[in-house]
């Protein structure tokens, strides 16, 4: 065995630094653990990171074994919550497809897209609804086409802030990230292809930025659509808002 450390306890993302190892936790505690001389080997391929021994356990460096195995390890500072492997979509504040926030209430959502981890802060800020919401769309621009038959606009002010996000890397917000559904929860193509009022949901923001833009969705009257935010392709996850 080598010689004995103390550190503060907690999770320790990367290659551990044994002279002095500090986590990030909001509960501490002081502990005595000592360097082990056991070898570490993943599937046939030795990593060559020192190990704790702590009350009979070993403890591995996370990031070390997660990468020999070719899974990524994230960390996500805003919920303090580590991954190896894919990282999950994850909403907030319990409202589901079949009970969607309320116009007026922020959800967070942590998500990862093509490589970018990163968690957002979104609330449908208010939305406008039929023949009001032509008008105002059609004075944004003259080429501006009505809706279809049987079918009116709703105009939706929607409020994004990148809370936290990969260091360096940007997120793109616009129309890619929200899914249209019907009141019976059957997807729509409604949002539409007109040019919305000033300012339009479409920037792209680093961590710490925010925006408000206007999002135009066709739907039949008589329904009480619904949106979805930070959806994956099989279904799963991302936070819901009521249009209305």
């Amino acid at each position: 065995m080598k010689k004995i450390k103390s550190f503060t306890a907690g999770i320790v993302l990367g290659c551990v630094v044994m002279s002095s190892i500090t986590a990030f936790a909001g509960n501490t505690q002081t502990i005595q653990a000592v360097f082990n001389e056991v070898k570490l080997v993943v599937n046939g391929q030795q990593v060559n990171k020192e190990t704790l021994l702590y009350n009979g356990t070993t403890y591995v460096p996370l990031r070390a074994v997660a990468e020999t195995l070719g899974e990524a390890v994230d960390y996500d500072q805003a919920t303090k919550t580590a991954y190896i492997g894919e990282k999950p979509v994850v909403a907030t504040n319990g409202y589901s497809m079949d009970n969607p926030a309320p116009v007026g209430v922020t959800q967070r959502v942590s998500d990862n897209f093509l490589g970018v981890s990163y968690t957002l802060d979104v609330k449908v800020a208010e939305t406008i609804r039929g023949d009001k919401a032509w008008e105002i769309i059609k004075d944004a621009n003259m080429f501006n086409s009505e809706p279809e038959s049987g079918k009116e606009f709703i105009l939706a002010k929607i409020y994004v802030k990148n809370v936290a996000c990969d260091s360096g890397k940007k997120v793109d917000v616009n129309t890619s990230i929200i899914s249209l559904y019907s009141e019976k929860n059957e997807e729509l193509d409604g949002i539409s292809y007109n040019v919305p009022p000033s300012p339009e949901l479409r920037t792209s923001l680093y961590q710490g930025a925010e925006t408000t833009g206007y999002v135009i969705f066709e739907v039949a009257k008589g329904d009480n659509p619904k949106i979805a935010i930070g959806r994956k392709y099989d279904g799963t996850g991302g936070i819901w808002f009521k249009l209305s």
